[in-house]
């Protein structure tokens, strides 16, 4: 067979779920050639295989010969992600939605990329941006719920830090007035809502999207 004949097998095996032989006819291809198609669909198999070390390698491959090929730039965005490099994943992110404004995935994915960065502000304006493009998207609409509650539970924080600082006579002339309860009160309920906050949270299930779509 000649490499289109084999490429299309291989993606035809890619489909049936016939991996072993997908990856055989891949490997087969790059023998002869490095078509940066055939790169990236190997490296989506082995990745979804949590094969990660090897799949990064051939997203590098095929875009060091087509540095702009939105695929390979995708999927190793998302890679990176799960690698824990937010930093290298955004940058391949920046290229895809210069590339394509309109794919919200990519909008969601690189807030995600932001989130990991603590850019919270930055990161709920990618998830709106997402969430406009396609307002039924769940993960996008879950992770702007996430990065809002980001920025609260921070406003919250800096908040705590000027109560810790506030001057000593002021605590005390509230205690002469019997607001020593209140306070207590009301820090106990703070803290209570903050539990609360993170049960909440902490049920939103948060996935980051992978696309594995062959080239």
């Amino acid at each position: 067979m000649d490499i289109n004949q084999l490429y299309n097998a291989a993606l035809a095996a890619q489909k049936s779920g016939q991996e072993a032989e997908a990856e055989r006819l891949y490997r087969q291809i790059l023998e002869q050639a490095s078509p940066p198609e055939a790169l990236v669909n190997l490296g989506n198999l082995l990745a979804r295989q949590g094969r990660r070390d090897e799949a990064l390698p051939l997203y590098d491959r095929a875009l060091a010969a087509r540095p702009d090929f939105l695929e390979g730039l995708f999927n190793r965005a998302g890679l990176l992600l799960e690698l824990k490099r937010p930093e290298d994943a955004l940058e391949n992110y920046e290229r895809v939605v210069t590339l394509r404004p309109d794919l919200f995935i990519a909008w969601n994915n690189r807030g995600s990329a932001l989130r990991a960065l603590q850019r919270h502000e930055e990161a709920l304006a990618s998830f709106e941006r997402a969430a406009a493009l396609n307002p039924s998207h769940v993960n996008a609409l879950t992770n702007r719920a996430m990065a809002l509650h980001d920025l609260r539970r921070l406003d919250g924080l800096a908040h705590e830090r000027v109560d810790h600082h506030q001057p000593a006579r002021r605590r005390q002339r509230a205690n002469r007035h019997g607001l020593r309860g209140q306070e207590k009160r009301t820090h106990r309920g703070h803290r209570e809502q903050r539990r609360v906050d993170h049960v909440q949270i902490a049920l939103i299930y948060h996935s980051i999207e992978v696309n594995v779509n062959e080239v």
